[in-house]
């Protein structure tokens, strides 16, 4: 029976290291301003050089990572004004050089609070320091403003049948 144990141990050593977990079985190291790694102020730049180049004058970009997809936003892409039928990111703002919104609605992010996706939230209209609010389209979700470091962030949830569906983190 020892012998038995041990070979099983030994084999399971040797599976670990022939077979490496991947990032997708990995757990997401929990942050207010980075989803997959894509991160909250990071530049222009640095996206174009890890994800490849796309053309400035767009105000988002879909980026693929393990797991998923992150969507990256230089203006403010949330809460956009319409003006003559047309939607206007930002308003009158100038196009950033550096991220201002990143979001998913892929399982590959985890809140410094616990939230991922698939979280449950109980009904009611306040819960573990979020409202719940009307966003565009009429959605209802749950907001709060978070600080990390000096900069604060709205992090938004959109759900699905009383479940964490999509998150939002945006440098407010």
């Amino acid at each position: 029976m020892r012998n038995i144990a041990a070979f099983a141990s030994f084999v399971s050593a040797f599976a670990a290291l022939v077979f490496p977990v991947t990032a997708q079985g990995a757990s997401p190291k929990p942050s207010w301003r980075c989803i997959a790694g894509v991160c909250l102020w990071e530049s222009r730049q640095a996206i174009d050089y890890d994800y490849g180049v796309r053309p400035t004058d767009i105000p988002s970009r879909t980026i693929r990572v393990p797991g998923g997809k992150v969507w990256a936003c230089y203006w403010r892409c949330t809460d956009a004004e319409t003006e003559d039928g047309f939607t206007y990111y930002g308003g009158t703002q100038r196009p950033a050089n550096r991220l201002l919104t990143v979001s998913t609605c892929d399982p590959i992010f985890r809140l410094p609070d616990g939230t991922t996706h698939g979280t449950r939230i109980p009904y009611g209209t306040r819960w573990n320091g979020y409202h719940q609010r009307r966003f565009e389209g009429g959605v209802i979700g749950w907001e709060k403003t978070v600080r990390s470091g000096h900069t604060k962030v709205n992090v938004s949830l959109l759900m699905d049948k009383a479940r964490v569906d999509c998150v939002y983190l945006e440098v407010r």
